[in-house]
């Protein structure tokens, strides 16, 4: 029997979300430059004819893997800074989604990778880089500020805090994806990167 138009269509969402998933992982691994279209057809278990039924070019589909990757974090982050906690409630919630994806080897992770990749080899100051990192740097920056406030973040430049913070988180990933190490911090200990040792209490 004939599949319908909208089986057909899930069919194909599925196809494309199972490329996009392999080729993130891949991308993160290899870089850039360091792939072919050919070893990532590969590594999917595709044929590269189908590679180019959903996407024109390698470039094409890099670019969609960052932008979903960026709105995906954007949404994630913007949520977590409307929240309606205090700064230290939020830097907890931070580090305990950050722990669990790098824990649980997420897509998150893969991203984290990539965004290195695409530094290292376009240098740090490419336009990819700078929209990865500016608004998920900049959210950091206002719950630091907000929590300098209440009296339960450490004192300090905000830019720095959110940088050290995020470099860490970037390092823990780095390790998952390319040495498959399992020794992963624990959420608070990510938290008292940014906390005061008061706002730490009772937790592990």
């Amino acid at each position: 029997m004939p599949k319908s138009a909208e089986q057909c269509e899930m069919i194909k969402e599925k196809m494309h979300k199972k490329i996009m998933e392999a080729s993130l992982i891949y991308f993160a691994r290899h870089g850039y430059y360091g792939t072919r279209i050919s070893d990532l057809a590969k590594f999917i278990g595709i044929g590269q004819g189908t590679f180019y039924c959903y996407f024109s070019s390698k470039e094409d589909m890099f670019h969609q893997i960052l932008k979903n990757g960026i709105e995906k974090n954007r949404e994630d982050l913007t949520n977590l800074q409307n929240a309606p906690v205090s700064a230290a409630e939020k830097i907890k919630i931070l580090s305990n989604h950050m722990i669990d994806e790098i824990s649980n080897d997420s897509q998150l992770v893969y991203l984290f990778a990539l965004n290195l990749q695409v530094a290292r080899q376009n240098d740090f100051n490419n336009p990819i880089t700078k929209e990865y990192e500016a608004e998920p740097n900049s959210i950091l920056e206002g719950i630091i500020v907000s929590g300098q406030k209440e009296g339960t973040v450490v004192d300090g430049s905000p830019y720095m805090l959110s940088d050290f913070y995020w470099s860490m988180v970037h390092a823990m990933a780095i390790k998952k994806v390319f040495y498959n190490q399992h020794e992963i911090f624990k959420a608070a200990m990510l938290s008292r990167l940014l906390l005061k040792d008061k706002s730490m209490e009772g937790e592990n």
